[in-house]
C-alpha cells in the first residue's frame, strides 16, 4: 500500500513540474527523486526516529555488512 501510494505521488509530482512547471520531464524526475529522498530523510532522522531503528548514514551511504543479502 504505501509503496504504491509514493508511485503514485511521485507520478503526480513529476507531473506537475513537467505540465505545469515546464520543466522538462527529465529534470522533473530528478528533482522529484531528490525531494522525496530529502522527505525520508527527514522522516528518519526526527519525525519518525521512535519507531524506526535505522541509522541515517546506513540510508546515505549504504551499510556494506548487509551485501551478502544480495544475490
Amino acid at each position: 500500500m504505501g509503496a504504491t501510494l509514493s508511485g503514485v505521488v511521485a507520478t503526480l509530482v513529476i507531473d506537475f513540474f513537467s505540465k505545469k512547471a515546464k520543466v522538462q520531464s527529465d529534470a522533473a524526475i530528478g528533482i522529484t527523486y531528490t525531494l522525496l529522498f530529502a522527505i525520508g530523510m527527514i522522516m528518519i532522522s526526527g519525525w519518525m526516529k521512535g519507531n524506526a531503528d535505522i541509522d541515517q548514514e546506513c540510508v546515505l551511504y549504504g551499510d556494506i555488512a548487509l551485501i551478502t543479502w544480495i544475490k
